[in-house]
């Protein structure tokens, strides 16, 4: 079985002395491409460097995190190097992102948060590539500026929304959600989602470091955990983790333009 881990962290400082380690024991687990989508300039050295060094297996993402944007920050620097990078690209980039909104860490950057977003998007249609979408605690937000842009596509990554949610952009045909080891905690409200959702579209992550799944949560995250995530879908929906890992696979490969 073949795995694609669509948004992984691996340029964090918490894999900087065994990622090549790291990445051994995720390719043996069946996960042979993965996408690294990027936070701020702090750590575009980090990403860039491994994408160049894995080329195939490690793909890039270019963006500025929403919660990146605190006092302090230069959004036109850090907006301006990610267009730099989008239009003269050291390595190919899969998409723009991890860009988003996030209302959860804290509510002074609302207005700030979505000009940012809107310029990304902008920059997204102009090099037709795909979103890395970060949401939380704005979905009702995050909505209404996708629904004003028809030719926009991409990934809801971690989706947290609600069935309703789903239901509205799962409508448009214009985009994917990304499930993780959330769906694997004993209190998580996604089962009852997945279960509705059709597989087809589904992609699976990690969001590593982060958010490992069950019997591994609080420890570090990483992609040879994405079968575990694959076989809790397969139960979920009642189909074979082989049947999760062909559709899964081939949903990142068309969107992100995978080879």
């Amino acid at each position: 079985m073949e795995f694609i881990d669509t948004h992984y962290h691996l340029f964090d400082e918490r894999f900087q002395f065994d990622y090549s380690e790291v990445l051994e024991e995720d390719c043996k687990a069946g996960v042979t491409r993965m996408v690294l989508p990027a936070i701020d300039s702090h750590s575009h050295e980090r990403l860039l460097h491994l994408a160049s060094l894995f080329p195939g297996t490690c793909y890039a993402a270019m963006g500025f995190h929403p919660t990146s944007i605190t006092e302090g920050v230069s959004i036109k620097e850090e907006l301006d190097r990610v267009a730099h990078y989008l239009s003269c690209p050291p390595v190919p980039f899969v998409a723009v992102g991890e860009i988003g909104l996030d209302f959860y860490w804290s509510r002074e950057f609302i207005e700030q948060q979505k000009e940012v977003l809107a310029c990304q998007f902008d920059l997204s249609i102009q090099h037709d590539l795909p979103v890395l979408l970060h949401t939380r605690d704005a979905y009702g937000a995050m909505i209404d500026m996708v629904s004003g842009y028809p030719d926009l596509k991409g990934i809801f990554h971690g989706f947290s929304g609600t069935m309703e949610d789903y239901k509205n952009l799962s409508k448009t045909g214009r985009f994917l959600f990304g499930i993780g080891g959330v769906v694997t905690f004993k209190n998580s409200s996604l089962p009852a989602i997945v279960k509705e959702m059709s597989l087809e579209h589904i992609v699976l992550e990690t969001d590593a470091p982060y958010l490992a799944p069950v019997p591994y949560r609080g420890q570090r995250n990483q992609a040879k955990y994405i079968p575990l995530i694959a076989e809790k879908i397969a139960q979920i929906k009642g189909i074979s983790v082989e049947e999760v890992a062909m559709v899964t696979t081939r949903n990142a490969k068309s969107l992100l333009n995978l080879t």
